[in-house]
């Protein structure tokens, strides 16, 4: 089988108290450089397919070389509060960057729904074009890999 994975990008990491981690790694880790993003305010988008939002707010480091961590804050209702709510803060996913900018996705969805495995969560901007705008899933392998895997249809090495 080809390879599908070129490298982690991320790691992802639910926080019920955005400020207080960011604090957090500035304190113990020197990390203070973040982009913060209120997904609240962002273009809109389909959420498993339907418009929808994330209801989120991120922070996202890149001070670490070649992979970023990205905090993530529910700031509502869906799936985010959901797992927080359920399991706690933190680790939550780990975001994958495939061979050729990501071109695999399709072939990666393709597979994973003819396991039978629905993504965790898959969020598309609704404006722009393809290969260019956000578009991404979360695999929930926890089962047999034990780790929710972020998947990206969009151009980034």
């Amino acid at each position: 089988m080809e390879k599908m994975l070129k490298r982690i990008s991320q790691v992802g990491v639910l926080v019920r108290d955005l400020d207080q981690a960011m604090k957090g790694f500035a304190e113990d880790f020197g990390i203070q450089q973040w982009n913060v993003v209120d997904f609240d305010h962002f273009p809109p988008v389909k959420v498993n397919g339907k418009p929808g939002k994330l209801n989120i707010k991120a922070a996202i480091t890149t001070e670490i070389d070649n992979v970023e961590i990205e905090l993530i804050q529910p700031t509502g209702e869906g799936p985010f509060a959901d797992h927080l709510e359920k399991f706690g803060p933190g680790v939550h996913h780990f975001a994958v960057i495939m061979p050729d900018k990501n071109e695999k996705f399709g072939q990666v969805m393709e597979r994973e729904l003819a396991a039978g495995r629905l993504p965790w969560l898959e969020a598309e901007m609704i404006e722009g074009e393809p290969g260019e705008k956000m578009h991404f899933a979360y695999l929930d392998r926890r089962e047999d890999m034990g780790v929710i895997m972020e998947v990206y249809d969009e151009a980034r090495e």
